[in-house]
């Protein structure tokens, strides 16, 4: 209202910015005060340490803002949080403790509906106030799109041993010279391999198709009129490096089969929604 440009002492996280942009301002953001005579919220101690760390050049400031880090973080609460995170990441199936969130515009604090148990009733807890592994499983679900699956260590098992091999023998060879001859192995018939291959296709199709619908959900459930580019860059890639394993299929037939896919999951999408 008339006043000067000044240059803030904090800075605030994009999130925060975007959620600002989309209401012009008119909602609050946590850990900012605003109980002082300014017009504007004030800044508070984390956005004074992001500001610091984005603007460090040199290795020592980057070092000293880690340790301030490290002596705010809450040892004993990180550790509990990581062991329920793989607790839940192996899980996977179970129901959802969470069914909902959504942010408050007055305080700008993300709340919770939270369902305990096998009652249908639940109640809002604000994310100061809800309790740990409820959180925990719903991060958990929120990130498991983005999660590569371990690999597993595939042992390598010997073939058992021949019953009958056959022995050549010659004139100038004793017994104990004797070396037993494997049988050559018989390769499977080229109809086998194509059919093991188009199958394998089939299947990195479907999958694409169902993480394709998996990520229209949670840009809905976000406010999201579409799914972020660099999402949908990271499935087409991870699809298109399995056809290329599987066999050597063309740009254009690589592009044609995902954009096919992506085309279903969308129609799924719209069925989902109309239901």
């Amino acid at each position: 209202a008339g006043g000067k440009l000044f240059e803030p002492a904090g800075r605030i996280s994009r999130r925060s910015v975007k959620h600002l942009g989309r209401n012009a301002g008119s909602c609050k953001l946590p850990a900012l005060s605003y109980e002082s005579t300014f017009e504007v919220g004030e800044t508070s101690t984390c956005h004074h340490w992001r500001k610091r760390t984005l603007e460090s050049k040199t290795y020592e400031g980057l070092a000293l803002s880690l340790r301030l880090l490290d002596n705010y973080i809450d040892k004993a609460i990180l550790t509990s949080a990581s062991s329920l995170a793989r607790k839940f990441a192996k899980k996977g199936g179970t129901e959802l403790a969470v069914r909902c969130a959504q942010r408050d515009s007055e305080t700008g604090i993300f709340e919770y509906f939270v369902v305990t148990g096998t009652k249908r009733k639940g109640q809002w807890n604000s994310e100061i106030d809800i309790d740990l592994p409820s959180l925990i499983q719903y991060r958990v679900h929120r990130q498991r799109p983005y999660i590569r699956p371990p690999k597993t260590s595939q042992t390598k098992h010997k073939p058992p041993p021949l019953a009958n091999k056959p022995v050549i023998r010659t004139q100038n060879t004793t017994r104990s010279e004797i070396k037993a001859v494997p049988k050559a192995k018989a390769k499977p018939p080229k109809s086998d391999i194509k059919a093991a291959a188009d199958a394998q296709i089939k299947a990195a199709v479907e999958a694409h198709t169902a993480e394709t619908l998996a990520q229209l959900k949670i840009s809905a459930s976000r406010g999201q009129k579409c799914v972020p580019g660099h999402v949908m860059d990271g499935l087409r890639n991870r699809t298109t490096l399995k056809l290329k394993e599987v066999r050597s299929l063309g740009t254009a037939m690589i592009s044609k089969k995902l954009s096919l896919a992506e085309e279903i999951a969308v129609s799924q999408y719209i069925a989902f929604i109309k239901r």
